[in-house]
């Protein structure tokens, strides 16, 4: 998206649906759905970056047992990915891209 008309702020899972779908992030745990929502799974992001993004990869108690094997399918099918620690920010302003780490 290469036009300032959108700001967007997305933390762990706001920033999953930032990208173009969210079949990397469907870990299986979800087998129904509570009464009264559509049983219709959307796996349609929000399409507005290119790259998948997998939050929390310094979180040991997520990176054991969501993030590798997120990893792993995003390297098996070869998918554009970014790794964010918990207190990284990544910016997209225009064309410019970057991940901003907390020292």
């Amino acid at each position: 998206m290469a036009k300032d008309e959108l700001v967007y702020g997305g933390s762990s899972a706001g920033a999953m649906v930032a990208t173009p779908d969210l079949r990397y992030y469907n870990d299986q745990k979800a087998k129904e759905n509570p009464d009264g929502y559509d049983p219709e799974i959307v796996w349609e992001g929000l399409n507005l970056v290119d790259e998948y993004i997998s939050p929390h990869y310094n979180d040991q108690s997520y990176a054991r047992n969501y993030v590798a094997d997120r990893i792993k399918r995003f390297e098996q099918d070869n998918i554009p990915h970014i790794l964010l620690n918990d207190t990284d920010v990544y910016v997209v302003d225009g064309e410019k891209k970057e991940i901003l780490r907390a020292k």
